[in-house]
């Protein structure tokens, strides 16, 4: 395999990891519009208690794992594991956490933290990334 059939190959596999990514945020968090209102599977699986918050927070923990692959960040990683921790802590609150799930949609919020930070080819597209001063304890 040449140096050109690698780096395409890691190609695709960055764009398909990115395409998991946003196919499982929407799913979470976008997947129905009921009422006029978004939800997904996250606010679903809220409805069942603890077992349904701890699944949503795995597929959170997964997509924060593909985040890592695709270069994101260490900082980046950080705030993503943060929101899902706060995430899993109000859902475990009944009706709340179920309201919260509808609300905040974390797993749509960690996609676009990702979106923001790492292109679907895998170029890291923060200037605090590259080199920059703020969270720069983070970032290396």
């Amino acid at each position: 395999m040449s140096v050109s059939d690698r780096s395409s190959s890691s190609l695709s596999q960055q764009q398909a990891r990115w395409q998991r990514v946003e196919k499982l945020a929407a799913w979470m968090d976008t997947r129905w519009n009921v009422g006029g209102i978004p939800i997904g599977l996250d606010a679903l699986l809220g409805l069942l208690p603890v077992v349904g918050d701890g699944s949503s927070f795995l597929v959170g923990v997964y997509m924060t794992y593909q985040g890592w692959r695709m270069g994101a960040p260490k900082r980046v990683l950080l705030r993503m594991l943060t929101y899902l921790g706060v995430d899993f802590l109000v859902g475990s609150l009944p009706v709340i956490g179920d309201a919260a799930d509808v609300v905040l949609r974390v797993h749509q919020k960690n996609f676009q933290l990702l979106a923001v930070h790492v292109s679907p080819q895998g170029e890291i597209q923060d200037s605090v990334a590259n080199g920059g001063k703020r969270w720069g304890w983070l970032s290396g």
